[in-house]
């Protein structure tokens, strides 16, 4: 079975050999990425496409089309990609992270910085009536709604099913507002809208 692999090089940094979109010239490794089946090797590819085409405020992992050999010996077709960290956030946005959270779970958990900012703004939207104006603006204060919206889009367009599965982030800047990652649409696609 094909695995995905995470290369960091030793001393932290490499060159930027793959991709053209981070305007860094060193990057602090990539992901050689494999699809859990055949019919899921383009649909990551497929929605950064779209995304692009878009003109989205979602960020998305550049990613390179790679045919893997280990000694010799053939492993198939990967996909190499950014990794989804501070400094792919910073290569793109030219901004600095303070906090970097990984949804995962039902409980966002901080990968830099922590979650008790996200953490508040969710006890406060959750005390107040959703469909009210007030919650329209504290989710507007607090998002960047075109990044949010298009995060969605993507989301429900693809009927991507590990729904827990995203990043969020926010700078340094005192004004600074959530922004969404979008990755990982290969479980999409598959099941059919009732």
């Amino acid at each position: 079975p094909k695995k995905s692999m995470t290369f960091k090089p030793r001393g932290g940094e490499m060159p930027n050999w793959f991709f053209s979109s981070n305007k860094n010239e060193y990057i602090d490794g990539f992901v050689v990425r494999a699809c859990y089946s055949d019919a899921s090797r383009f649909k990551n590819e497929v929605v950064k496409g779209v995304n692009d085409i878009m003109g989205s405020d979602l960020l998305m992992q550049e990613y390179m089309p790679s045919v893997l050999y280990v000694n010799g010996e053939y492993w198939g077709l990967y996909n190499i990609y950014e990794r989804k960290n501070d400094d792919f956030i910073t290569a793109h946005t030219g901004k600095k992270v303070r906090h970097l959270l990984n949804g995962n779970s039902r409980q966002a958990k901080a990968e830099r910085g922590s979650n008790e900012s996200y953490n508040e703004f969710l006890d406060q939207l959750n005390v107040i009536d959703i469909k009210s104006v007030k919650a329209f603006e504290l989710i507007q204060s607090e998002v960047e709604l075109g990044s949010f919206m298009d995060f969605w889009v993507n989301e429900l367009f693809t009927l991507k099913a590990d729904r827990f599965n995203n990043r969020f982030w926010k700078t340094k800047e005192e004004d600074a507002k959530w922004s969404y990652v979008g990755y990982d649409f290969d479980i999409g696609f598959v099941w059919p809208i009732n």
